[in-house]
């Protein structure tokens, strides 16, 4: 078919700079119609529009043969979308089931299934840009994936909630790893993100997330206290967006999508002791995607920040915010207090034994109180029914009731040097595993015990104490369990299967392989 002009569909293509496709398909539109091309001419844009809907693009469903058929599937559209918001619920079943609704119809295609479906989804959704004014908005979230860090002395995997925070007109991104998601450790994670943009926004944007939000209203939520509190000790206000609508703060959700990618992803294979090791590696990426450039630009995210969006923030106040939360506790006979929330023992003066203390304490410190007097300072810890012990708070008596019974640290080891070395560098490790050299006392005596007895004997033990060695386990019930189960027996049969009738080989490991 020749265009009207007597063109050519591949000369038309060319002068318009589209493709002889889409032209063809302009052309067989025309052919359907019941109008010449001069009487559509004549009608108005809107009309002509009308008449020639559905003609260009792949993307637009196209009325015409199967008409009806297409209706009843876009009617549905409501249906798969809600389907689709379900956990499980996949394209591709979605379009199994259509098909068993298409009684002596030919259903569509799994591909025109889901073209009809995205096209409608697309002309449907409304989107709303928003723009930020330089320094006006901090918006912050957790990433839904979390990082880990491996604890040595247990093995344990632990993980960790990512606070993932952005600047809503320079993308400036600040991301830091947290031991969990309560209020204390929010409010240090803030702390450290405002110490970081080196200023205070005018307004924090968030979620309703618990520990900001006590209950969610679109129009006044009640928010908590403490983050009231830390919201008026910088001068900035809390910004909520609506629930259910993460569109409102869609700025932050992208940003989420990109820690993942530059900061998840190369961390992936890394192993980490500690959660300052691995917030360490966290913020050794965020410089690089902070100083990479903005695709197709010429400057980054510092750049933009730096220029544009510090010169508008307010100054710091000269002390951060502190939440200080409060506990009491009886003083028992061993004078320790328990911290009901992290489970962990912390001494006081022994003589307090049996008194009620008042317990005062940040994410970093512990200060126990009596009768307004400060007794006891101590490091936070978070191991769970550990000991923290201050060696001034024990009676005299306590400390020398290793040494009332003949034993030193020294005296450990010289008998432990006689079963073998590997037990001599086991019991070395027990005694630097503990606070205070005197709490693994009893732990090595019933292991240097344990090669004493008829079942075990000195031999089991070198063994076992090589296998927990390499294990990193430091600890008497450690060695209890494995002379219990047989392990060191298992891999005596191993090593006498691999070479028979040799007393050694090659993968036979000395004492200089434990020695670091």
């Amino acid at each position: 078919m020749r265009i009207q002009n007597g063109l050519s569909q591949r000369q038309t293509a060319a002068d318009m700079g589209i493709s002889r496709k889409l032209v063809a398909r302009y052309c067989h539109r025309l052919q359907e119609q019941a109008q010449s091309v001069e009487v559509l001419l004549e009608l108005d844009d809107q009309l002509l529009w009308e008449r020639m809907a559905g003609t260009p693009g792949k993307d637009i469903p196209v009325a015409g043969k199967g008409g009806p058929r297409r209706d009843k599937l876009l009617g549905q559209r409501d249906y798969y979308q809600n389907e689709l918001n379900r956990p499980g619920v996949t394209m591709q079943l979605l379009w199994e089931e259509y098909q068993k609704t298409e009684d002596g119809n030919e259903p569509y295609s799994y591909t025109s299934f889901c073209r009809l479906l995205r096209c409608a989804q697309k002309e449907s959704v409304k989107s709303f840009h928003k723009e930020y004014e330089p320094g006006e908005t901090l918006m912050i979230d957790f990433a839904g994936d979390r990082l880990c860090y491996v604890d040595k002395s247990t093995g344990e995997r632990v993980k960790c909630p990512v606070l993932v925070a952005s600047m809503g007109y320079s993308n400036y991104t600040y991301a830091e790893a947290i031991p969990n998601g309560t209020i204390p450790y929010l409010i240090a994670a803030l702390n450290h993100c405002l110490r970081y943009i080196q200023g205070v926004p005018l307004f924090v944007l968030t979620d309703n997330m618990a520990q900001v939000v006590t209950r969610s209203d679109r129009y006044e939520p009640t928010l908590n206290t403490t983050a009231l509190n830390w919201a008026n000790h910088y001068g900035t206000m809390w910004q909520t967006a609506r629930v259910r609508h993460p569109q409102d703060k869609s700025g932050i959700e992208r940003h989420v999508q990109i820690i993942y990618n530059r900061i998840y992803a190369p961390l992936r294979d890394r192993t980490f002791y500690s959660l300052k090791e691995l917030n360490e590696a966290v913020a050794e990426k965020l410089e690089l995607h902070n100083d990479k450039n903005f695709q197709g630009r010429s400057y980054s995210r510092r750049d933009q920040f730096m220029l544009e969006e510090l010169p508008k923030l307010r100054p710091l106040p000269s002390e951060a915010f502190t939440l200080k939360r409060y506990a009491e506790a009886k003083v028992q006979k061993n004078y320790h207090v328990l911290l009901g929330e992290d489970k962990h023992f912390y001494s006081v003066p022994f003589h307090l034994a049996g008194q009620q203390v008042h317990i005062s304490y940040t994410i970093d410190t512990v200060e126990i109180y009596h009768q307004m007097e400060r007794v006891a300072v101590h490091k936070r810890e978070q191991g769970s029914y550990k000991y923290s012990t201050t060696e001034n708070h024990m009676p005299e008596g306590h400390r020398e009731y290793a040494r009332s019974r003949g034993y030193r640290g020294t005296d450990f080891l010289e008998m432990a040097a006689k079963v073998g070395p590997l037990t001599h560098t086991y019991v070395e490790r027990m005694l630097a595993d503990r606070p205070y050299e005197q709490h693994a006392y009893a732990g090595c005596l019933g292991v240097l015990r344990l090669g004493h007895q008829e079942k075990y004997g000195p031999q089991r033990l070198e063994k076992a104490c090589g296998i927990g060695l390499e294990l990193m386990r430091y600890s008497y019930k450690t060695i209890l369990t494995l002379l219990m189960t047989n392990v060191d027996k298992r891999e005596a049969e191993n090593d006498d299967v691999e070479q028979p009738g040799t007393g050694e080989h090659e993968n036979l490991r000395g004492p200089e392989a434990f020695n670091s």
